[in-house]
């Protein structure tokens, strides 16, 4: 995976250079009963491959040759993943004609989650020890996600020191609809959310089992949002 930084930067270059904010970033988590589950982070760059197309360039030529690097990058990182217990099908998704990149893996339980996404956020700048990092947590039916956001400490820190873009230039004008969004659903029915910002349904049907968490990453209303929340479910 490109350093942290750079991964954010490279983002608003992509918008910067299509003159539109078309990167958003989707996590997805589905949680079995006994708190196992399957994991997915996906980069949705579909519009501009659309914008592209309709300018008359080649959208799978300009993927291969300005983003897929992330291929790779990805392949490395499954592989670290891979070694971790409780992690399993750790796999990876490049859709050139679309633009989306995605990173998928099964997970046993709340440990093996919270250890699966550690190691996919660890870096080689970060040493040979890979931090431990809570994501989530399960009490009984209850899942919390907690206030950990390693997502939203790239983007301030690619925002920010001697690697930042040109600060006269505005992100909220470049990037003012880009989202973060997260997904959770269950396999049983959700009874109650803690985070009035959670809202209920996967944003295309509503549904009982599945909640939905949206922050625009540029915009002064969604600056406060939190993603932490606790979700109880029925047994």
């Amino acid at each position: 995976m490109l350093k942290k930084k750079k991964f954010i930067i490279l983002l608003i270059m992509v918008s910067a250079l299509t003159m539109t904010s078309c990167v958003n970033i989707i996590e997805k988590v589905f949680f079995n009963k006994n708190g196992g589950g399957t994991y997915t982070m996906t980069l949705d760059m579909t519009e501009m491959g659309e914008m592209l197309a309709s300018l008359g360039s080649d959208p799978e030529e300009q993927a291969e040759e300005t983003l897929g690097s992330l291929d790779k990058d990805f392949d490395k990182k499954a592989k670290t993943m891979e070694a971790v217990n409780g992690v399993s099908n750790v796999r990876t998704d490049f859709d050139i004609k679309k633009f989306i990149f995605s990173l998928s893996f099964d997970f046993t339980n709340i440990n093996a989650l919270n250890q699966g996404l550690s190691a996919y956020y660890h870096t080689d700048q970060d040493g040979d020890i890979i931090e431990q990092y809570t994501f989530f947590t399960k009490n009984k039916n209850t899942i919390t996600r907690t206030s950990t956001n390693k997502i939203l400490d790239a983007i301030t820190s690619g925002m920010s020191g001697d690697q930042s873009p040109d600060p006269s230039m505005d992100p909220s004008v470049i990037l003012g609809d880009m989202y973060y969004e997260l997904d959770l659903s269950f396999e049983n029915d959700v009874k109650s959310i803690s985070n009035e910002n959670y809202v209920q349904g996967n944003g295309l049907t509503w549904g009982k089992e599945s909640v939905r968490w949206r922050k625009y990453l540029f915009k002064d209303s969604d600056a406060d949002k939190s993603i932490e929340v606790s979700i109880k479910t029925k047994n």
